[in-house]
């Protein structure tokens, strides 16, 4: 039995259960998340040829290193998923960081792969709504 009464009424109302289901649906959406980041990531390593030169971008990189900073913030993420399935506090906020993050670098590796980097970000901004409205209900 729980101490305090309205974690207990949380816990067992409608509220708390659209709560618990927006958090393992973004734990879901930041796994998915990852699995591309890491594929994308290792396509880029492995055959730098692979995606699109794309038009001249403000944002040049080399594919290679993009390539390695898109597995470096796969792995994170699904460090975090893992965090957030098991209802750690700390995941939900480093989740909105690391998914902003993956916001950006796909942003900037448009040129090179587009419609990827699309799908990914419209990927991210759902697992960023989950993620916010997870913590709205935690702190409310």
């Amino acid at each position: 039995m729980s101490v305090n009464k309205a974690e207990d009424d949380f816990a067992y109302s409608a509220r708390g259960a659209w709560a618990d289901i927006l958090a393992t649906f973004a734990g879901v959406l930041l796994i998915i998340g990852a699995c591309f980041e890491v594929l994308q990531g290792a396509a880029a390593v492995s055959d730098p040829d692979f995606f699109a030169d794309g038009s001249p971008y403000l944002y040049d990189f080399n594919v290679t290193a993009w390539g390695w900073i898109h597995i470096v913030l796969g792995v994170v993420s699904a460090i975090i998923a893992i965090g957030i399935f098991m209802s750690k506090s700390w995941a939900w906020m480093a989740g909105i960081v690391v998914v902003g993050l993956t916001i950006i670098s796909n942003f900037l590796s448009i040129p090179h792969h587009p419609v990827w980097s699309v799908t990914v970000i419209a990927i991210d901004f759902a697992i960023i709504w989950a993620l916010t409205v997870q913590l709205h209900h935690r702190r409310s």
